[in-house]
């Protein structure tokens, strides 16, 4: 859950992920509106991507070695979600659980 300020009306609970993004070859655009959090029943809530906040994590380009973090948005109106993923709109990419 999150405590943060945000300008958007929530409908049901605002969820946070900090996430971390290393450009390790070449340039990074983070993809900020592919990620999910996804409850353990398969209920998935996606990112608040046309939210900012100074904390979010900008979609800006990162050169080669560069580092960015900053948190994500869900709006969770059902189940609470256990992870959070990087879906493309057909499969899952990355997944990371929450302990």
């Amino acid at each position: 859950p999150s405590a943060d300020a945000i300008p958007y009306q929530v409908n049901g609970e605002l969820y946070e992920a900090t996430v971390t993004v290393d450009a390790i070859e070449g340039w990074v655009s983070p993809a900020v509106p592919f990620f999910n959090a996804r409850a353990e029943s398969g209920a998935n809530y996606r990112v608040l991507s046309q939210v900012y906040t100074p904390q979010g994590l900008s979609g800006a380009s990162i050169p080669p070695g560069g580092q960015t973090t900053g948190k994500v948005y869900f709006d969770v109106v059902g189940d609470v979600p256990n992870s959070v993923v990087i879906n493309d709109g057909g499969q899952d990419l990355l997944a990371w659980f929450g302990s």
